[in-house]
C-alpha cells in the first residue's frame, strides 16, 4: 500500500513530469520559411543556427530546472544554489536569442522561462508534503545527468558564461546527494 505521503506528492511529479517533458516552441523553422530562407554559403551556418542552438541548450536546462525542483528536500541549501544556476543559464540564452533569434526561437526561450517559473511555484505549493529521500535523491541524479550531458556542448561552443553556472549546478548537486 502507498504511504500517504507518496501518494500526495504523486501530483506534484506530475505537474513536473509535464513541464519537463513539453515540447519546445521552436523546433526548427517550418517548411514556409524554409522555403524563403536563402541557402547557406560554404563553411557558414545558416542564419540563425546559432540561436537555434542556444534554444536547444535552454530546452535542456529548462529539463534539468524542472527535475531539480521536483526533489522537495532541501538539501542544506545546495539544490537551491544548483536551480538558482541553472536559472541563470537560461536567462543568459534568452538574452543571446532575443537579439539576434527568429520570433519562434525568442517565443521557445520565453516558454522555457515560462516553465521554470512553474515549476517553481508547483515547488512552493507543494513543499507542505514530504517526499520520500530516495526519490528526491533521484530527482537530483536524473538533474544532474542533465547537466553532465549539455556541459561537452557548452564547451565545444565556448560558452563560458553558461559554462560556468552549468558547472555551479553540477558542483551544488553533487554536494546535495553527499548530504545525508
Amino acid at each position: 500500500m502507498l504511504s500517504r505521503r507518496l501518494v500526495l506528492s504523486l501530483p506534484l511529479i506530475a505537474v513536473l513530469t509535464g513541464l519537463a517533458s513539453l515540447p519546445s516552441a521552436a523546433a526548427g523553422p517550418t517548411d514556409e520559411k524554409k522555403a524563403k530562407a536563402p541557402p547557406p554559403q560554404a563553411g557558414k551556418p545558416a542564419p540563425g543556427h546559432h540561436e537555434q542552438v542556444l534554444v536547444e541548450e535552454a530546452d535542456v536546462l529548462r529539463q534539468a530546472y524542472v527535475v531539480l525542483a521536483s526533489a522537495n528536500h532541501d538539501y542544506d541549501g545546495h539544490r537551491a544554489k544548483a536551480m538558482a544556476a541553472v536559472k541563470r543559464c537560461v536567462k543568459i540564452l534568452g538574452k543571446a536569442v532575443e537579439k539576434h533569434g527568429t520570433p519562434a526561437q525568442k517565443a521557445a526561450v520565453a516558454a522555457d522561462e515560462t516553465a521554470i517559473l512553474q515549476a517553481e511555484q508547483a515547488a512552493r505549493q507543494m513543499q507542505m508534503f514530504h517526499e520520500p529521500e530516495p526519490a528526491s535523491d533521484l530527482a537530483l541524479r536524473q538533474g544532474h545527468q542533465l547537466l553532465k550531458q549539455l556541459r561537452p556542448t557548452l564547451v565545444e561552443r565556448k560558452e563560458k558564461r553558461v559554462l560556468g553556472d552549468v558547472d555551479a549546478a553540477i558542483r551544488e548537486v553533487r554536494i546535495a546527494l553527499k548530504i545525508r
